[in-house]
């Protein structure tokens, strides 16, 4: 699954720290989750538990007029998180929100935040049995030796490095989290939403091929490929099929490979029991 960050970073005159995209793997090992668990009137808790997970971020770094592209890779065992928030939301001003409004994907937080007046991270725990590995591709050179120092401290104190995940996002990540939470309610969006141009015509229906294909499929499918309709569900449908669909092949495949098993057992069982009872007769 792989989300789309290129909206995070951090600028000043001598360096730039933009994010590009985030992806997690090994998605399938889930024991448990639990999901807006309510705990208080404006806060909701969230809980995962996996067997393992692997994440990787991709991000540029400017240094003067240097620009370095970074993948952050890092996996772990036995994975813990809580994550609780606080959003404090206008229900008049949420009311107000047309859904034509949100159908581009780039309106979507503008719109949201123009209706929280506050948002404020209040847990953030992840905690971690062992981290496996961690390591940066793109630094050249020095990536070799990076890759070797990390794997000679992995192995003597992975569980080590593992205990101090739970501070480091608890307090350092949590408040970097309330910082840009502050920034995007107070000073980004500034209590604006976009007027979508989108204009309801009566007996009107939505054509999908405007809806869910590209401008350029639309138009080979016959539509007017104009992007009425936004990119939201374009984008949901990519989601859908580059990460959904492909777990669930894998968990199927998982469970065809088992029934075979036991078809298998089943009839090498009846095999031999048929073979002793001829042998006896």
């Amino acid at each position: 699954m792989s989300f789309n960050l290129s909206h995070v970073g951090v600028s000043s005159p001598d360096f730039d720290l933009s994010l590009k995209e985030i992806r997690l793997k090994y998605l399938d090992t889930f024991e448990n989750v639990t999901l807006l668990e309510m705990i208080g009137p404006q806060t909701i808790r969230n809980l995962i538990n996996m067997d393992r997970v692997r994440g990787e971020l991709d991000l540029t770094v400017r240094i003067g007029t240097e620009n370095l592209p970074l993948t952050v890779h890092m996996e772990i065992e036995n994975l813990d998180a809580a994550f609780s928030i606080l959003l404090a939301v206008n229900k008049d001003v949420l009311g107000n929100i047309e859904l034509r409004q949100l159908l581009f994907r780039e309106n979507i937080l503008r719109c949201v935040f123009s209706s929280m007046p506050e948002v404020v991270v209040t847990e953030l725990d992840l905690s971690a049995a062992r981290v496996v590995s961690f390591g940066v591709s793109g630094l050249g050179e020095y990536e070799q030796i990076l890759e070797e120092i990390t794997d000679v401290v992995l192995l003597k104190y992975g569980e080590r490095v593992a205990r101090l995940m739970k501070p480091f996002f608890g307090t350092t990540i949590r408040a970097v989290l309330n910082n840009w939470f502050g920034y995007m309610v107070r000073e980004r969006f500034d209590d604006s939403c976009p007027v979508s141009s989108l204009s309801a015509k009566d007996g009107a229906f939505v054509d999908f091929r405007e809806l869910l294909l590209s401008e350029a499929d639309a138009r080979s499918f016959g539509g007017f490929g104009t992007n009425e309709y936004g990119d939201l569900f374009r984008w949901v449908l990519e989601i859908v099929k580059e990460n959904f669909c492909k777990l669930v092949t894998a968990m199927f495949q998982r469970q065809l490979y088992i029934i075979n098993i036991f078809f298998f057992l089943s009839f090498k069982t009846q095999w031999i029991l048929t073979k002793e009872r001829v042998f006896l007769t």
